[in-house]
C-alpha cells in the first residue's frame, strides 16, 4: 500500500509470469513462424524435385543427341560407278 494525502491506496503488484492474452498471442506467432517455416521448406522441396526432372531430361536428350552426332559423324556416301 502507498500513502497518499494521508489516505492508504492499495497498489496493484504485478506478479511473475505472463497473463492468458499474452500467452495466446505468442502462441498465435508461433503458429505463424511455423506454418511460416514450413511452406517455405515445402516450396524450396518441390522447386528442387522440379529443377531435377529438369536436368534429368536435358541429360537424356544431350545424351541421345552425343549418339546420333557420333551416328551421323560415321556416316559417308557410296560411291558406285555407274555402267555405260
Amino acid at each position: 500500500m502507498v500513502i497518499v494525502d494521508q489516505v492508504a491506496v492499495p497498489t496493484r503488484r504485478r506478479e511473475d509470469g505472463f497473463s492468458l492474452v499474452e500467452m495466446l498471442i505468442a502462441t498465435a506467432l508461433v503458429g505463424l513462424l511455423t506454418l511460416t517455416m514450413f511452406t517455405s521448406i515445402r516450396t524450396a522441396s518441390q522447386s528442387w524435385k522440379a529443377t531435377d526432372r529438369n536436368l534429368s531430361a536435358s541429360d537424356e536428350t544431350l545424351f541421345a543427341q552425343s549418339i546420333i552426332r557420333k551416328a551421323a559423324s560415321q556416316i559417308s556416301p557410296r560411291i558406285t560407278q555407274v555402267s555405260q
